[in-house]
């Protein structure tokens, strides 16, 4: 008797999820809403008089942005994937892929305050957040890249060091960190768009409604 293959199962409803590019896109439009704001905020005037409160209302507006992109890819799922390839319920990732990912995050952001913290000393090495973030956030998508279905994650993550690398020049100390989000958002968002061009061609709906 045969039994199924567990990990190939798991495998099959995560390529499933990520197909159609979908969480990608708006991942990618998160990251260039987040990057915009904080540069936003960067060019309020220091004695604006509401300068304090335009701060806080962009910080608590980035807090809602996590909510809503859940319910955006929720609503794009629904219009565009459910209807073509039917509706699988995403299954949760095990406790020891969780303790990874949690560990992976937790050294990531250790890593960011390290540099954080001597750039307080040191004005010289805040122009080295540019190269920070890009590093820190390849060894997270290289790590996303080792999913079933997550291997064009790879390229995210050579993105990631070229885009950081190509701030440092510019000597915009802890402002990189926030272009740097526009950018790595910007392919993140093409890249995601053109997944789901793909996949709505690929598996056309019956009424011939395409994207």
């Amino acid at each position: 008797m045969e039994y199924p293959d567990l990990t190939e199962l798991e495998g099959r409803s995560k390529r499933y999820w990520d197909v159609d590019g979908i969480p990608e896109f708006v991942m990618g439009s998160v990251f260039m809403l987040w990057g915009a704001a904080f540069v936003l905020r960067d060019l309020i005037p220091r004695g604006y008089r509401f300068a304090e409160a335009c701060s806080w209302a962009i910080v608590v507006g980035l807090v809602i942005s996590g909510w809503v992109a859940n319910w955006i890819i929720k609503v794009l799922k629904n219009k565009y994937t459910f209807p073509r390839a039917g509706y699988v319920k995403f299954l949760e990732p095990t406790r020891s892929k969780r303790l990874l990912y949690g560990f992976v995050g937790g050294l990531s952001a250790a890593a960011f305050a390290i540099v954080f913290v001597l750039s307080m000393k040191d004005r010289a090495i805040a122009d080295l957040s540019g190269p920070a973030i890009g590093l820190i956030m390849a060894c997270g998508f290289l790590v996303v890249s080792r999913r079933p279905g997550m291997h064009h994650f790879i390229w995210y993550s050579l993105f990631s060091l070229v885009l950081g690398a190509a701030l440092y020049p510019l000597k915009l100390e802890w402002a990189a960190t926030w272009w740097y989000f526009i950018g790595i958002g910007a392919a993140f968002a093409v890249g995601g768009a053109r997944r789901l061009r793909a996949f709505v061609r690929s598996i056309p709906l019956p009424g011939g409604n395409e994207l």
